[in-house]
């Protein structure tokens, strides 16, 4: 099947925009990697499950825009998007990451305080009169213990 040279120029295009998909896909799993710092054995999960979905993305692209025909124009396309997005997208694509993954750790860490919040509460509810009762029981027996002591001591003493 002979393609036009417009319907080839538009499948380089897509193809770009293809690698382009790439390169922020790989930045955001170098960001996942970087705050998740997966063990060695799931890290090899995280690349395999990477290139899975890298794949797929890739596939769904081109085979929406030329129904996954490969010629050497789609390889140089992709190439292209790559290295177009790792000469001058990744910065801010990576700070534009950092930013997000930041504010989402900030809003879960409200989340969290929220929630474990009235626990706390609850707990210096409860806990500070039984502690102050404990504290009254442990000095009253002291100082019975010490009179009893003091008694016995004289009463030895007689």
């Amino acid at each position: 099947m002979i393609s036009s040279v417009e319907a080839q120029f538009i499948s380089l295009i897509i193809s770009t925009f293809a690698g382009i998909t790439v390169g922020l896909l790989f930045d955001l799993y170098r960001m996942i990697n970087y705050y998740v710092r997966p063990l060695k054995g799931f890290q090899h999960f995280m690349d395999l499950l990477f290139w899975i979905i890298t794949g797929l993305a890739v596939f769904t692209i081109l085979l929406r825009a030329d129904f996954a025909m490969l010629r050497i124009y789609t390889f140089v396309g992709i190439s292209a998007g790559v290295f177009i997005y790792f000469k001058l997208f990744t910065q801010y694509v990576l700070k534009f990451y950092i930013g997000v993954i930041g504010t989402a750790i900030k809003i879960i860490r409200i989340i969290i305080i929220f929630s474990i919040l009235p626990f706390k509460l609850l707990y210096n509810l409860i806990w500070t009169p039984v502690n102050f009762l404990k504290k009254a029981v442990i000095r009253f027996y002291k100082t019975s213990i010490s009179k009893i002591g003091s008694s016995l001591k004289k009463d030895t003493k007689k």
